[in-house]
């Protein structure tokens, strides 16, 4: 299954579940008037936090954003999407408990800041580290007029309630 982009167009993606079908796939990418194409991969992790079967995203708050890997091109012209390890997927930027708590009394339910709100520790029990974003960079040269051309995709890995 590839997923071809024209990327002189406006492009708007909508994808369920990014998490299960993004790992792993390709991606075709129509050159046209395009030359020396660089493909590269990143995500962003947030945390989710639990309360009383709800969850919460903390969207604003911290995030950790993974450096930019380029995507190998296939003997078919398409880029394999890289697929991250566990270790990779639960990186984060180092906080303490008060932190926590302040951001998801802000940011969450009533629900949400009762179920951490008395722990002493965070942890598996009450919070999960996850990938909120994946990110596409395309960089490439216009073979007209020599001008360099980048575009993102954004595609978001909807998580809370």
């Amino acid at each position: 299954m590839a997923l071809h982009l024209a990327l002189l167009a406006i492009l708007s993606i909508s994808i369920l579940q990014p998490e299960k079908i993004w790992k792993n796939k390709l991606l075709g990418i129509t050159e046209g008037v395009l030359e020396n194409v660089l493909v590269e991969q990143s995500f962003e992790t947030n945390m989710l936090v639990y309360g009383d079967e709800k969850q919460c995203a903390l969207h604003d708050w911290k995030h950790f954003t993974s450096e930019w890997t380029s995507l190998q091109k296939t003997p078919k012209g398409e880029y394999k999407c890289k697929r991250y390890s566990q270790q990779e997927r639960h990186q984060f930027p180092k906080f303490d408990l008060t932190e926590i708590k302040k951001a998801v009394s802000n940011q969450c339910s009533e629900i949400c800041y009762q179920g951490i709100k008395d722990a002493e520790t965070i942890d598996e029990n009450n919070s999960a580290v996850r990938i909120s974003h994946y990110f596409i960079r395309i960089t490439e040269n216009n073979k007209k007029t020599g001008e360099l051309v980048q575009k993102s995709i954004r595609v978001d890995n909807p998580a809370g309630c």
